[in-house]
């Protein structure tokens, strides 16, 4: 990996699949003291193209009201995640639960002191746990490729080709799949998780 980067572990998401014209993600999970590296994927489109992303961290919170386990509904964060961005409907959050793991979902409804959640938590999460915050898929920052029409597009590079945006950050792989009466597919993502 060369400039004193050094592979710390590794990490694998399968393929995965939604309806036609309903969106497809992984959230690749943080680890402390490591930067996510994506190392390879294969994302296959229906029969128009389409876009997959890769989701950075755009800002960060905490969580303002402790959270139950099974909730969607009434959470609260301690302030804006975004800055410039604000949370809003169909933007993606990723929340610490109190497992150790990291809550991925697609934000309902509400802003930032009120909202919803389109999956439920399946842990408690407490006042002051990390709430990462991803925006839109079209916001800018994000890391966009292009698939092909019926076409599986892939890539493969040593040392990752595409970067978390900091130590300790999750990100999120994306596909589209917006193509109506055509499904696609994440078919797998491969994550090196480097000490720079």
């Amino acid at each position: 990996m060369g400039s004193n980067v050094y592979l710390e572990s590794v990490g694998s998401y399968g393929y995965k699949t939604e309806s036609a014209a309903t969106v497809i993600y992984h959230g690749i999970q943080p680890k402390a003291g490591k930067r996510i590296a994506i190392r390879a994927f294969g994302m296959t489109a229906g029969t128009s193209a389409t876009n997959g992303h890769f989701l950075q961290v755009l800002g960060t919170t905490t969580v303002g009201t402790a959270i139950t386990s099974g909730a969607t509904v009434g959470l609260v964060l301690a302030a804006e995640p975004g800055g410039a961005n604000t949370l809003a409907s169909n933007d993606y959050i990723a929340i610490q639960v109190d497992d150790g793991t990291t809550h991925f979902s697609k934000v309902a409804t509400g802003t930032y002191a009120n909202f919803s959640l389109s999956t439920a938590i399946d842990d408690t999460a407490a006042a002051g746990n990390t709430v990462w915050f991803f925006g839109a898929y079209g916001d800018s920052d994000h890391l966009k490729v292009v698939i092909s029409a019926s076409t599986q597009k892939t890539g493969d590079v040593d040392g990752g080709m595409f970067y978390g945006a900091a130590k300790g950050y999750p990100m999120i792989a994306f596909h589209v799949n917006d193509v109506s009466g055509s499904a696609g597919s994440i078919d797998y993502v491969t994550v090196d998780y480097i000490n720079k």
